[in-house]
């Protein structure tokens, strides 16, 4: 709201949309018809309808690179055939238990599972030991720390898997037009290595000049645009 209000007071045009899944009213029943594609394509309607020319978009975490993406072309079916029922199921496990309609928060999940060393959510999990420790103790009495390595695991796929990619010459050439800034805040407890992979999955010839490496904003966390929204507004501006 700050960001929104300092924006407005120096003359910008702001749209405020409300995706699929925040609302109550608009939330889908199944979900599995909440899919990237879906996303993209309620944005792209959107910015058809109001006709959008040359705007800021202003997305958190993948929904930027996920735009940028798809912007340019026609979309068939953007969802990978690799994301099973597990790995859904481990994600959504910090909010599982959130009423409908709770704004949900990573920071207090996050930074316990950060805090997590990695040989505790792999190695020692898989020894014989631990094996009995749990049989004794019962799964139930578990069932935090398995979900933290499911996380961990599957957000190392997704890391890897973004990092062997490569833009393709073709693609890129249709996105020199676009100039696209990745921000972290410097005590996000989830970045690890996140910014290098979407700096290299976004590709060098589509950052701005004057961040091609990215920006890491000191004294923010998960949420730059809520814990220095004078910063981050500056950002923006400056890519207007």
């Amino acid at each position: 709201m700050q960001i929104m209000t300092q924006l407005l007071e120096e003359g910008h045009e702001i749209f405020a949309l409300d995706w699929l899944g925040y609302g109550l009213s608009d939330k889908p029943k199944h979900r599995e018809s909440v899919t990237f594609e879906l996303h993209m394509r309620t944005l792209i309607a959107f910015f058809n309808h109001v006709q959008l020319r040359d705007a800021i978009l202003v997305a958190h975490s993948w929904g930027g690179v996920l735009h940028g993406y798809v912007s340019e072309s026609t979309i068939t079916r953007f969802i990978s055939p690799d994301i099973l029922e597990g790995d859904v199921e481990g994600y959504e496990a910090p909010y599982r238990h959130l009423a409908a309609n709770a704004r949900p928060s990573v920071e207090d999940f996050a930074y316990m599972g950060t805090g997590m060393p990695q040989f505790l959510l792999k190695d020692l999990r898989e020894t014989s030991p631990w094996k009995i420790l749990e049989a004794i103790c019962g799964p139930k009495n578990f069932i935090e720390l398995n979900a933290l390595a499911l996380l961990s695991e599957r957000g190392d796929n997704a890391r890897s898997y973004w990092q062997r990619q490569q833009p393709s010459n073709s693609h890129e050439a249709s996105q020199s037009r676009l100039k696209i800034v990745v921000l972290f805040g410097e005590r996000d407890p989830l970045v690890e290595n996140y910014k290098e992979t979407l700096v290299h999955v976004i590709g060098k010839n589509n950052m701005a000049d004057w961040a091609p490496d990215g920006i890491w904003l000191q004294d923010a966390g998960h949420y730059p645009m809520e814990d220095k929204p004078e910063d981050v507004t500056r950002l923006i501006a400056r890519l207007a």
